[in-house]
């Protein structure tokens, strides 16, 4: 792996630094510098390509939570249903919490 190569390549340089010629240390030296960016746009870009990933699945998956809210909703005759997880609600008897019913009707397809 690239890590591995950088690894040994930085080794190679400590262990030979007594040795080797000023001019083969600076080579190495700047082969070193090639690959830690190299790895560091390597690191970038995955993080960026899973960024998009997890933008385009919650995008996704909102298109599927939205019908089955408003469904929901609807059925039960609700006028807001709040999001627990983000902290958008203080208080709320349990027996009114929709959770359930949305799940099961996003598990049975029933939403478009």
């Amino acid at each position: 792996t690239r890590n591995a190569s950088l690894q040994a390549s930085q080794q190679q340089l400590q262990q030979n630094s007594n040795v080797a010629s000023p001019e083969s240390q600076l080579l190495l030296q700047r082969e070193i510098e090639r690959m830690t960016i190299d790895i560091q746009r390597m690191t970038q870009d995955a993080e960026a390509d899973i960024a998009q990933l997890q933008q385009t699945l919650q995008i996704e998956f909102n298109e599927r939570l939205f019908p089955a809210l408003e469904q929901v909703g609807a059925s039960k005759g609700l006028q807001f249903i709040f999001n627990v997880g983000e902290g958008g609600l203080v208080w709320a008897n349990p027996a009114l919490d929709v959770t359930a019913d949305v799940i099961e009707a996003l598990d049975a397809g029933q939403v478009p």
